[in-house]
């Protein structure tokens, strides 16, 4: 996967993740299925497999700083 496109894929996995803070702060999990398929959107399924590896509970609930993983070149670590 080229630079750009995981680029775009850790901007749309951040932007996730605060959908999930918020929905965590308001206790309603409703949206975020849709929100997800959202940010899927015109995705090739490498990106999707990969937005989805940094989304998973287990991401979520660490919170870690994707772009900092990224400019550092260790997303794996995120998942």
């Amino acid at each position: 996967m080229d630079y750009a496109t995981t680029l775009e894929v850790v901007r749309r996995a951040e932007g996730f993740h605060e959908a999930f803070d918020q929905a965590r702060r308001n206790a309603r999990f409703d949206g975020l299925a849709s929100a997800r398929k959202e940010a899927c959107e015109g995705l090739t399924p490498e990106a999707i497999a990969l937005f989805r590896a940094l989304t998973t509970l287990a991401v979520l609930t660490a919170r870690p700083d994707l772009s900092e993983h990224f400019l550092d070149g260790n997303l794996s670590n995120c998942r």
